[in-house]
C-alpha cells in the first residue's frame, strides 16, 4: 500500500481511532487510492458487510477471550453479504463487551463451554443459548437472516 501511495507522491497516511486510515490525495488519484486500499484488503465500501459487525481482539490476542472472534466475524459478514438484511453484530470474546456498549441486532459472546447468542442484547447481558461450534452460530446466523429477508419480501 504504502509502495503504491508514494506512486502517487502521497507520503503521509493518518489512522483514526476507529481504525480508518486518511490521506490527502489530488482528486484525480482518488480512484487508485480506493484501488489500492483495496488490493491491501481495506475495507473502501461503506455497504461492505463487515462494517456491520463489531468483534473485540478475542482469543488468542485476549486473556480473557473464549474465542476467536475475528474469524468468526468475518464468517459472520461472508453470509450478511448473500443477504438484504442490515443487521448490527456483535462478536465479544467474553462478556466484558469490550467492542461495543451498545445492543446488537445479534450478538455472540465467548463462553467456557461455547458461543452464547443473544438478539437485541449487549454482550454484558445475560445470554440466550449457547452453541458449542462456529458451525452452530453460523446456522442460527442463517435462519435469522433467511427470517430477516421473508419479513422484508413480505412487507
Amino acid at each position: 500500500l504504502c509502495e503504491r501511495l508514494r506512486a502517487l507522491d502521497i507520503d503521509e497516511i493518518r489512522v483514526s481511532p476507529w481504525r480508518a486510515l486518511y490521506t490527502a490525495c489530488r482528486s484525480q488519484d482518488a480512484d487508485a487510492v480506493i484501488r489500492a486500499g483495496a488490493s491491501a484488503g481495506l475495507i473502501v465500501d461503506a455497504d461492505d458487510p463487515l462494517l456491520q459487525v463489531n468483534a473485540c481482539t478475542g482469543a488468542p490476542g485476549c486473556p480473557q477471550a473464549h474465542i476467536d472472534t475475528r474469524d468468526l466475524a468475518r464468517q459472520l459478514a461472508d453470509a450478511l453479504a448473500g443477504s438484504s438484511a442490515r443487521l448490527s453484530v456483535h462478536v465479544s470474546g467474553c462478556s466484558k463487551s469490550c467492542a461495543s456498549s451498545v445492543a446488537a441486532d445479534l450478538t455472540i459472546v465467548g463462553q467456557p463451554d461455547g458461543y452464547g447468542v443473544s438478539f437485541g442484547l449487549t454482550a454484558s447481558d445475560p445470554v440466550g443459548d449457547v452453541f458449542e461450534t462456529e458451525a452452530d452460530v453460523l446456522n442460527a446466523m442463517g435462519v435469522l437472516l433467511a427470517k430477516q429477508d421473508l419479513e422484508e419480501m413480505h412487507a
